[in-house]
């Protein structure tokens, strides 16, 4: 029988299949499991509250997904960090702020990504609940 309800742990990426207050493995945060979006809602959501971000601006080409006086930040799984990347750097551009990534999930930073942040001043943010 499929469980009702499945959990994804937003620091250390485990499933679960119980709700629990915190993840068993290791202390983290559970988030239900929907689809890929629901982690990067709760990640905006969370990462709004922390930067007194705006949430989903649109602009020429697109929705940022957080806004604040002086960045533009764009979240995405770590696995897709060269579609971040590219998404951040046409918001940047046409919303005149300084670009920045906040990557989420299982492993680290691609070291051509902290490369490439450091010599487009890019703030990267890895998500460790």
């Amino acid at each position: 029988m499929k469980p009702k309800n499945t959990f994804l742990c937003l620091s250390c990426g485990a499933i679960v299949y119980k709700h629990y207050k915190q993840c068993p493995y290791c202390g983290g945060h559970l988030s239900l499991w929907k689809n890929n979006e629901y982690v990067e809602k709760d990640i905006t959501e969370k990462w709004a509250k922390i930067l007194n971000a705006k949430k989903y601006i649109k602009f020429q080409y697109g929705i940022a997904d957080l806004v604040t006086k002086t960045h533009v930040y764009e979240v995405k799984k770590k696995s897709q960090w060269k579609c971040a990347l590219g998404q951040i750097l046409v918001a940047s551009h046409a919303l005149n702020l300084k670009p920045g990534l906040i990557l989420f999930g299982k492993g680290k930073i691609p070291k051509i990504l902290e490369e490439l942040a450091k010599k487009y001043e890019i703030k990267l943010i890895d998500e460790l609940l």
